[in-house]
């Protein structure tokens, strides 16, 4: 699971300066499968 989310937390990330074109971005992304374990993951990209 942990793998997905920050496959996903990248995903994102490389969306957002695609389509936005920030200078930097931070997606912060966190998981609560059934099951109860938490899971958080982060992404950061810059120019």
């Amino acid at each position: 699971m942990a793998v997905f989310a920050e496959a996903l937390a990248a995903e994102i990330a490389g969306e957002v300066m695609t389509t936005v074109k920030p200078v930097w971005v931070r997606v912060e992304l966190t998981q609560r499968p059934r099951g109860g374990i938490e899971v958080h993951a982060v992404a950061e990209r810059n120019r």
